[in-house]
C-alpha cells in the first residue's frame, strides 16, 4: 500500500483511540506494536513468495 493510505489508517486509528479516552502511553503502544505485526506479516509473505518462485 502506499504511504498515505498507511498515515490516514494510522491517523484514524489514533483518534479513535484518542475518543475512547485512551492515555497517550497506551496509544503509543497499541500503534506500535500494530505496526511490528504489519512489517512481521509483511515480511513473511514476501519470503514466501520468494520461495515459492524459487521451486517453480
Amino acid at each position: 500500500m502506499d504511504g498515505r493510505v498507511w498515515s490516514l489508517v494510522i491517523g484514524l486509528l489514533r483518534n479513535g483511540l484518542t475518543l475512547y479516552g485512551m492515555h497517550p502511553w497506551f496509544q503509543n503502544l497499541a500503534i506500535g506494536t500494530i505496526i511490528i505485526m504489519v512489517v512481521g506479516i509483511s515480511v513473511f509473505h514476501r519470503n514466501r513468495e520468494m520461495e515459492l518462485a524459487r521451486v517453480f
